[in-house]
């Protein structure tokens, strides 16, 4: 940390702000920071001058050290999470459906299950603080009322996309040129390839090794 200017550990708060605007009250802003300036000390070891700025490159990394953090103090497995939303999502389109509140024989025959082995998953959530009912719209990751907050995935959700930007910011300029290309302004190759003035087979080489590049930024 002695290496790492005061405008370098302002941008671990900045990134950190900005995700715990985001997040449920109980989540600490600074354990947020703690984590991110791990993150901005594994950016300063690895960071290439000759590939991006090193803001833009500590940016991504500061976020995937957060949510890394994020993860890792969630109480709550992700696989117990995706359970968990599977029946909900069940249990609150039957209640459209029916337009009334299910009763458990009802909400056992929709998910599939013996009305025994629902009881038991209930109660699994349960002793998660997890609810499953009926609600006037669908419940978000992190608002599930009764239970914990899931700051990782709602991180996740707003973060993702920035992760993503700052990876390709990283790309050389034509190798960028061809993923945004493609992706955002859902262009063909041979669309991209008349409009950079290259083959198509070109095209296809670069967006191969430019997701290639993008995968171990972001591993």
């Amino acid at each position: 940390m002695d290496n790492l200017n005061g405008s370098q550990l302002d941008l671990v708060k900045h990134v950190a702000s900005a995700i715990a605007a985001r997040l449920p009250e109980r989540v600490s802003l600074h354990d947020l920071i703690g984590w991110g300036n791990l993150g901005l000390v594994d950016a300063a070891r690895r960071y290439d001058p000759a590939k991006a700025s090193f803001t833009t490159f500590a940016k991504y990394r500061i976020r995937g050290a957060i949510l890394d953090g994020l993860r890792a103090e969630d109480p709550i497995s992700r696989t117990d999470r995706k359970r968990f939303r599977r029946a909900q999502f069940a249990v609150e389109r039957l209640a459209v459906t029916l337009g009334r509140q299910p009763d458990e024989e009802e909400i056992a025959r929709a998910i599939g299950l013996p009305l025994s082995e629902w009881h038991e998953l209930r109660a699994g959530f349960g002793r998660m603080g997890l609810i499953c009912a009926p609600t006037r719209q669908r419940i978000e990751a992190d608002s599930i009322p009764g239970g914990f907050p899931d700051p990782y995935e709602a991180a996740l959700t707003v973060e993702r996309r920035s992760m993503i930007d700052g990876a390709i910011a990283t790309l050389p300029s034509r190798y960028r040129a061809v993923i945004l290309l493609y992706y955002r302004r859902d262009m063909t190759m041979r669309e991209i390839a008349a409009r950079l003035g290259v083959n198509e087979s070109r095209v296809s080489q670069i967006h191969r090794i430019a997701l290639g590049r993008l995968k171990r930024a972001l591993q």
